[in-house]
């Protein structure tokens, strides 16, 4: 293989893992190319494993294969000749998959009678690596609230919840959800005293005769 010059370059071919980019450490290129640097004898050749770098230079390609994100090893590798044996040097470079926003996100309920607690839950969406979800209020990364796919939380006036996914590669757009405290309906009754009332089916005496009988009603 011909080398004329020091460097090469090397793409992830997401073609079957359409999540992946190249990004974190030790590259953070989003959907990207990581430069290989050789110093040194030239007239080497390149390789990537496990399968799923394709290399660029010269078209020479190593294709997709079974591996998503992970660590990969390139190797550059002088054949043996004129008395030497091969040499070879070899780097790498991690490929960390991106989280995928939440589709939404929900409460168990979201109108409530006065202050309560509610469990928030994010639907959807995945975590990449290193990736958590984050909860905030007031807006997108605004107030941290706390951290996972659910979460129990104590509202006491009308709140709206977001959730996004933090990791190494990247930060998802958030989804939202809002919970509101109604107040609490209030109602009181009273009645006034009254005498001398007279109830029809009462008017029997204890001889069996018709009289008057009187009570009062107490509130």
């Amino acid at each position: 293989m011909r080398c004329s010059n020091s460097n090469s370059k090397y793409n992830h071919n997401n073609t079957s893992c359409r999540n992946d980019q190249l990004c974190g450490t030790p590259y953070r290129q989003p959907g990207g190319t990581v430069a290989v640097t050789r110093t040194g004898t030239a007239g080497g050749t390149y390789g990537a494993t496990p399968a799923g770098l394709r290399h660029q230079r010269n078209n020479r390609r190593y294709q997709y294969r079974h591996q998503c994100s992970g660590t990969y090893t390139i190797t550059y590798t002088l054949a043996a000749g004129g008395g030497c044996g091969a040499v070879t040097a070899t780097t790498s470079v991690t490929i960390n998959a991106p989280s995928v926003a939440a589709t939404t996100a929900t409460a168990t309920s979201t109108a409530l009678c006065g202050p309560g607690s509610v469990t928030l839950e994010i639907t959807g969406g995945s975590l990449g690596s290193g990736a958590t979800w984050r909860w905030y209020t007031g807006s997108s990364g605004g107030t941290a609230l706390g951290t996972g796919a659910t979460l129990n939380v104590t509202v006491s006036t009308t709140t709206t919840y977001f959730v996004r996914a933090e990791g190494l590669c990247n930060t998802t757009t958030c989804a939202s959800v809002t919970v509101t405290v109604n107040a609490q309906p209030t109602v009181t009754i009273s009645t006034t005293a009254t005498t001398d009332q007279t109830w029809p089916e009462c008017n029997t005496n204890s001889n069996g005769n018709s009289g008057r009988n009187s009570g009062t009603v107490v509130p």
